[in-house]
């Protein structure tokens, strides 16, 4: 997506990626994992460790308007990754 402020992103979402939504820690961010994993399940965002996972919800916050305030996208999405991972199964 050639990010204006990766630096940003890797701060902000460096404690979600890899992880399963009962393992993050949003204290501080008014927020809640349950919150957040009912907001975005329903985008296919069934956890943090799978690529496809990863890429559904970064193909959906893009579209908000904070991600291009904060992230300054200059490119677009690239496509999903092969869900040859078994992610398939995981939908």
């Amino acid at each position: 997506m050639e990010l204006g402020n990766l630096a940003q992103l890797d701060e902000n979402h460096s404690h979600v990626i890899g992880r399963e939504w009962h393992e993050i820690d949003y204290t501080g961010e008014r927020m809640t994992w349950q919150g957040q994993r009912d907001a975005w399940t329903p985008k296919g965002v069934l956890d943090f460790k799978r690529a496809i996972h990863i890429h559904r919800y970064f193909a959906s916050a893009s579209r908000l308007p904070y991600f291009t305030r904060v992230y300054r996208p200059r490119g677009r999405m690239p496509p999903p990754p092969d869900e040859g991972d078994g992610a398939a199964a995981s939908r």
